[in-house]
């Protein structure tokens, strides 16, 4: 996305490009330009992530301790992810974006002012012979058919992003789906409003002694895990499960 973003910006701003190197400014010095540009975007994004991003994780914690029972020990900032978010948010924008700014701002005076590269004229006639072809479609749909083939680099980008972005949608959707099909398995097994893990054995007669005078017990129910293993055919051993009985 970064890559694409910049490829359309350089391509709007040749002129632009032409007149500073016409006044003097090298390539080095352009590509700067531009990077500083990245830079200051990156910090800006981060510092509108950041603080959203902490709000968000909390408030899906919050509604997990209902669903997973545990504790949350209430809002903190680790510092760990915003020092990675950071990194994220300066560092990987520079790379994406250093290849076709470096790219575009290697053009000379006299292409960068007239708006033609060099050998790149034959390229659009070939293009262009090649989408008279289909005569039966309008000139609309011709124009956008190839301005779409024109840059075969920018096309195979944009859909490797989409293709990504949309392999991101779905698997959003699918890890929400597991989560929530495994709690609600989770919840068939263990029907009850608390459960307690003991760190040592003792008799269920003791521990129902202890609780049942509560008032806000009901029903106390005893269960003894113990870990096992599958024994295939072949007589070698399998995946462990925890049995409870």
């Amino acid at each position: 996305l970064i890559t694409n973003t910049l490829q359309a910006l350089l391509q709007q701003q040749v002129e632009q490009i032409g007149i500073m190197k016409t006044v003097g400014a090298r390539r080095t010095q352009i590509t700067l330009i531009y990077m500083m540009l990245i830079l200051a975007f990156g910090i800006l994004a981060f510092l509108l992530s950041a603080p959203l991003t902490s709000w968000i994780s909390f408030l899906l914690m919050d509604y997990l301790v209902l669903q997973l029972n545990f504790d949350l020990l209430g809002f903190r900032i680790v510092p760990s992810v915003l020092i990675f978010q950071a990194l994220i948010a300066v560092l990987i924008p520079q790379l994406a974006g250093f290849i076709p700014i470096w790219r575009g701002s290697n053009l000379s005076v006299q292409e960068a002012l007239s708006g033609i590269k060099q050998g790149g004229g034959k390229v659009r006639k070939a293009g262009s012979r090649g989408v008279v072809r289909f005569k039966l479609l309008s000139r609309p749909i011709l124009i956008s058919l190839r301005n779409t083939f024109r840059s075969k680099g920018r096309m195979a980008l944009t859909l490797v992003t989409l293709s990504l972005g949309g392999a991101l949608f779905i698997s959003t959707f699918n890890v929400q789906l597991s989560m929530a099909n495994y709690i609600e398995q989770m919840s068939q097994y263990f029907i009850g409003d608390l459960n307690l893990t003991l760190a040592y054995p003792y008799r269920v007669e003791k521990i129902e002694g202890l609780l049942s005078p509560l008032e806000e017990v009901e029903h106390v129910e005893g269960w003894m895990t113990a870990r096992s293993e599958l024994v295939k055919a072949d007589g070698s051993t399998g995946d462990s499960v925890q049995l409870l009985a």
